[in-house]
């Protein structure tokens, strides 16, 4: 008698792109060079473009050279002629068919909103969500030609928080989240469907400067649960299950891909003070008086400085365990609370309750980002 147990036979059809076909935008670096070799080499016949003819053509001949069924053209997707031209290069290719559709493409200008140009505007504008629209009206016909399909949209979580100088990147990113909601309701009658896949910190060439920091490198392995910086290839992986027949159910979702500790900007290490004194300026105003019902609204993530919060929190959590405050109704009347101690008990009343909150500015992951931190100074019932 065989002690080898047998199985079911695995049904590698529904892990499959064999004989599809797929049309990846900006997929010669980074996030787009990994999704197409993972769609590539799950089976799908993929089409890429790139603006450098050069850098495309290095990664087409690594692609030949791995037996990977990838072709690519020049595009600069900012253009509304160009991208009709690729869309037409794809038609011809594929015969009229496309099952896939990765709107990856897109362009990122730093800088504080008063010195974004109008330029600036339009050239983010259309490289980012214009082109991701007009993309997807063009694969439309060659999507429902299929009988279906599905179109992942590459985002980011700037669409999600917020912070300095990405105001209009941010803005291009939010607005495909919800163009990804509203095509997947518009188009699921011709089994089309539409996702975003939104990536956290990833190490690509955009944040090069900080890959080569190893303290960086060091700090944030430290910080982040699974280890290690994000990599191309974990949101290729995603943005593959979209495309395959298991996800056929996921339509008009926000996948993010990224350390579930960063809900804000990533908190500095705290165990060398002068590191802490070197690296973090005091802000312009050293104190900030608010009420405490638009508290949530003023600060809604914050650091405390002087507690072991390993990561971004809502603030009234903290005041609740730290601090002892307690939200109570409006006709709850308090007494002025001096010297307040962790033992302390304070009541918000819903509008008579003052938190002092010190900031103290630190660098985000771009020399003109900043963030902030933020340690409860003292509370005042008035």
């Amino acid at each position: 008698m065989s002690s080898v147990q047998e199985h079911a036979p695995i049904d590698t059809n529904r892990w499959s792109l064999a004989g599809t076909t797929a049309l990846v935008t900006g997929g010669s670096k980074g996030i787009g060079h990994a999704i197409v070799e993972e769609l590539a080499r799950l089976g799908s016949a993929v089409h890429t473009c790139a603006r450098s003819e050069a850098d495309l053509e290095k990664c087409l001949q690594k692609w030949r050279d791995s037996k990977l069924k990838v072709t690519g053209s020049v595009c600069d997707v900012s253009s509304p002629s160009e991208r009709e031209k690729l869309m037409a290069t794809v038609k011809s290719q594929f015969d009229g068919k496309l099952n896939i559709l990765v709107n990856n493409a897109g362009a990122s200008i730093f800088k504080p909103a008063m010195e974004q140009t109008l330029e600036d505007f339009k050239l983010v504008i259309s490289t980012n969500l214009e082109s991701a629209f007009h993309l997807s009206q063009l694969a439309y016909p060659l999507l429902k030609a299929c009988g279906g399909g599905s179109i992942v949209f590459i985002t980011s979580i700037s669409g999600f928080i917020a912070g300095d100088h990405v105001s209009v990147y941010a803005s291009t990113k939010g607005a495909i989240n919800q163009l990804t909601r509203n095509l997947a309701c518009e188009w699921a009658k011709d089994d089309i469907r539409t996702n975003s896949v939104a990536p956290g910190f990833i190490k690509t060439q955009l944040v090069d400067f900080l890959v080569q920091d190893e303290e960086f490198v060091a700090r944030e392995n430290h910080r982040v649960p699974l280890g290690r910086l994000g990599e191309p290839e974990d949101v290729a992986g995603v943005v593959a299950f979209l495309c395959l027949p298991p996800s056929c159910y996921v339509n008009g979702q926000v996948a993010y891909v990224l350390d579930p500790k960063l809900e804000s900007f990533p908190k500095p290490k705290d165990d060398d003070s002068n590191t802490v004194k070197a690296t973090r300026k005091k802000s312009e105003k050293d104190v900030v008086i608010c009420r405490g019902h638009i508290l949530n609204t003023l600060f809604d993530k914050f650091y405390d400085l002087y507690d072991s919060i390993e990561s971004p929190v809502e603030i009234w959590n903290v005041l609740e365990y730290k601090y002892k405050v307690e939200k109570k109704s409006k006709n709850v009347s308090i007494a002025k609370v001096e010297n307040l101690q962790e033992s302390s008990k304070v009541v918000d009343t819903g509008g008579a309750l003052n938190i002092s909150i010190e900031l103290i500015e630190h660098k985000g992951y771009f020399p003109t980002e900043r963030w902030w931190l933020a340690k409860v100074a003292s509370i005042l019932g008035s």
